[in-house]
Parts: structure tokens; C-alpha cells; sequence
């Protein structure tokens, strides 16, 4: 597929805002369906709808601006690369969540208790973030933060500088309330600009982001169903 020359920086700002801008609109709609539950089949079409909208232009824009090299895989080395992936953040995850439970008593970091807490024993939105944190969300910010930023701002030789940034970029959408908290989500967003940049393959890091998100809610669901 022919793409195009990446756009000025200021069209790319521009781009990049809009979505950053996006990616917040479902947890708002989610909010909305305990605050107004009269409205809660509109607060769901549009919780839906915000996903739909993100990953449908996003793709498109991702497909247009697209020139990192991209490695041929086959299907055991693409399950190779997901799975290292996950391990690599898994490992991560270990030694920064024992500090963060070591130095601020924190089980959860705060974006993880936000998730808990929006949830308030709703079916409905509980329903709603397992399917979207599983199926619409790693597709949603990989897009963005993954094959836009990357895309947006740098050029097909430029490796360590945009998985750094782009992990940046990423701890700064999802809450933290210390140091560790934000450490945790800079190094995922950094393994998984890694496996993206290294392979050029969007669809691997989505694949470690899926496994990432199931396995998170899989052990938050039992602080949520009583």
C-alpha cells in the first residue's frame, strides 16, 4: 500500500490532540450511564460509538501515514514476539507493583482503582469496560499512541526516541498518583512501542496490549462482583 509523506507538525498536533481528546470520551460516556440512568441505552450508544469512531478514522489515517519497515512474520514467530511482549511486561509489572506496594502501600495504581471504582457494582458498565478493555480499547491506543504518534512525528529511521516519547505520551492518559505508578505505565508504553517499532507490525503490539488487558481484568473482576 502506497502511503503518504508525513503531514507539517502542526497538522500532526492537530491529528494527535483530536484523538488524545477521543480516547477520553468513553470513560466520560461510562460515568454518565450511573449519573443519569434514564439515558443509559444513549450513554452506551455513545460509550460504543466513541470506539467505533477512534479505531474506524484511526486505521485509516494509521494506513495513510504508515512507513516504519515492517518484518515478514510468520505465525510462530508473530506468537513469539506477542508473547515475549507480555512477558517482558510482566516482569516489569513485578518489580515496579512490589515497589509501589513496598513504598506507598498501593495494591492498585490509581488508574486500575479508577477502573474498580467506575464500575460501582453496574452490570451494565461492567459489562461495557470488560468488553471495550478486551476488544476495543488495545486496538483504540495502539492506534494512537503506537501508529499515529510514531507515524505523526517520525521518520522510518528514527527507532529509540519515538518508543520513549510514545511511552511518555502514554503514562499521561492513564491516572497515577506517585512516581512507581507512573514508572509502571511508561514501561509498558515503552515494551509496547518496542515490539511495534522492532517488527513495524501494529498488530503485534495490539496482540501483547489484548493479553495485557485480559488478564488485568480477569483479577480486578473479583473486587467488582460481590
Amino acid at each position: 500500500m502506497q502511503t503518504e509523506r508525513r503531514p507539517s507538525f502542526t497538522k500532526a498536533l492537530l491529528i494527535f490532540s483530536a484523538f488524545c481528546i477521543l480516547i477520553l470520551m468513553p470513560p466520560e460516556a461510562a460515568r454518565n450511564i450511573t449519573e443519569h440512568p434514564k439515558l443509559t441505552i444513549l450513554w452506551v450508544i455513545l460509550y460504543l460509538g466513541f470506539f467505533v469512531l477512534i479505531i474506524a478514522s484511526g486505521k485509516k489515517l494509521y494506513q495513510r501515514y504508515d512507513h516504519f519497515p515492517h518484518r515478514v512474520q510468520g505465525f510462530f514467530a508473530k506468537a513469539k514476539t506477542i508473547l515475549g511482549g507480555y512477558l517482558a511486561i510482566v516482569a516489569g509489572e513485578i518489580v515496579l507493583g512490589s515497589l509501589n506496594r513496598l513504598i506507598y502501600h498501593q495494591v492498585q495504581t490509581a488508574n486500575n482503582q479508577a477502573i474498580i471504582d467506575s464500575m460501582n457494582g453496574n452490570p451494565i458498565i461492567i459489562g461495557l469496560v470488560c468488553f471495550s478493555a478486551v476488544c476495543l480499547t488495545p486496538f483504540a491506543e495502539e492506534l494512537i499512541f503506537r501508529g499515529l504518534f510514531m507515524n505523526l512525528f517520525f521518520d522510518g529511521r528514527a527507532f529509540w526516541l519515538p518508543i520513549i516519547l510514545s511511552g511518555l505520551i502514554f503514562t499521561l492518559v492513564h491516572a497515577s498518583s506517585n512516581i512507581i505508578s507512573y514508572l509502571i505505565y511508561f514501561y509498558m508504553g515503552c515494551v509496547l512501542a518496542y515490539v511495534y517499532r522492532s517488527t513495524g507490525n501494529l498488530s503485534n503490539s495490539i496482540g501483547v496490549h489484548l493479553i495485557n488487558n485480559l488478564v488485568s481484568i480477569m483479577l480486578i473482576l473479583p473486587a467488582v462482583i460481590k
